[in-house]
């Protein structure tokens, strides 16, 4: 895979390009230290596999290059700022890179970029079978697989994500926010207030849905045809 490292620390793009010679399969491109910079490389060579960037640097940031790079390359965003780990997932991005990272680490960012090669960035967001939440609760990035989520419920600007094992999570984020992080077929929405895994389901009738762990979620108005379709679907009329 061919590399193209964005970064305005000199020594940074030193490290990773140690890193891509050091791994067979890998090719070094360039090292830029602004998006500007990076932006004519990748002009130049539109065959670039992976970016790996900064999220911040002076001028354009991450931010505004990952955009302009959308669908044409995988990007793997490296920063010294955790806090910027859940937004960089927003922008498609195959991983997060907490400064300092160590070999391994930088290893499994790419292996990861092996694995979606070729799809586009919808397909690798949705082929994605886990996301990160930023649990207000406890004050730390939590990586969850989307099949141990049971349902999610608003909660003002929040929204309450119950896993199968009974933990609870609250990320500062909506209901809508965080159902259009999961991009599967797997989950529902069956009220303005709840949406639902539909393996979840243990029980239901023309008004109810009652999950597995015994939550009872009354269908909205405007949802109910959806949740019907969906029971015709998979033959459960």
């Amino acid at each position: 895979m061919k590399i193209l490292v964005v970064d305005d620390e000199p020594a940074a793009i030193t490290t990773l390009k140690d890193y891509i010679k050091a791994t067979p399969g890998l090719e070094y491109i360039a090292g830029c230290i602004n998006s500007y910079a990076a932006k004519e490389v990748f002009n130049i060579n539109e065959d670039i596999d992976v970016v790996i960037l900064d999220y911040e640097m002076e001028g354009e940031d991450g931010e505004t290059l990952a955009k302009f790079i959308g669908d044409r390359a995988m990007i793997i965003f490296s920063t010294g700022h955790a806090d910027f780990a859940v937004k960089s997932y927003e922008y498609g991005a195959i991983d997060f890179l907490l400064k300092p990272y160590s070999y391994d680490r930088f290893l499994k960012a790419i292996e990861k970029c092996a694995q979606y090669k070729g799809r586009t960035a919808e397909q690798r967001f949705v082929g994605k079978e886990e996301i990160t939440i930023n649990d207000s609760r406890k004050g730390k990035l939590i990586i969850i697989e989307k099949t141990a989520i049971s349902y999610i419920s608003a909660f003002g600007n929040y929204s309450k994500i119950m896993l199968n094992n009974g933990e609870l999570l609250m990320p500062l984020k909506s209901l809508v926010a965080v159902f259009d992080m999961l991009h599967s077929n797997l989950f529902l929405r069956v009220h303005r207030s709840y949406v639902i895994n539909i393996k979840a389901v243990k029980a239901f009738d023309k008004d109810y849905v009652t999950l597995k762990d015994g939550t009872e979620i009354k269908l909205g108005r405007v949802h109910k045809s959806a949740f019907k379709k969906w029971i015709h679907k998979h033959g459960l009329s």
